[in-house]
């Protein structure tokens, strides 16, 4: 779905992005709450990927 709306809403000034996770949330892990806090302001200040995976 979000791949779909993408470019629909960017045209109007939209941002829609998705983050995926892929593994278990957990301190030390490689989908940390730090990290994927990092990644989601990154892909919002950014605005480049609609998508952004966390494994």
């Amino acid at each position: 779905m979000v791949q779909a709306l993408h470019p629909i809403t960017k045209e109007r000034g939209i941002f829609l992005g998705l983050l995926t996770v892929c593994s278990v949330i957990t301190q030390g892990s490689s989908c940390a709450p730090e990290i994927l806090a990092e990644k989601y302001w990154q892909q919002y200040t950014g605005r480049k990927n609609w998508e952004v995976i966390c494994r």
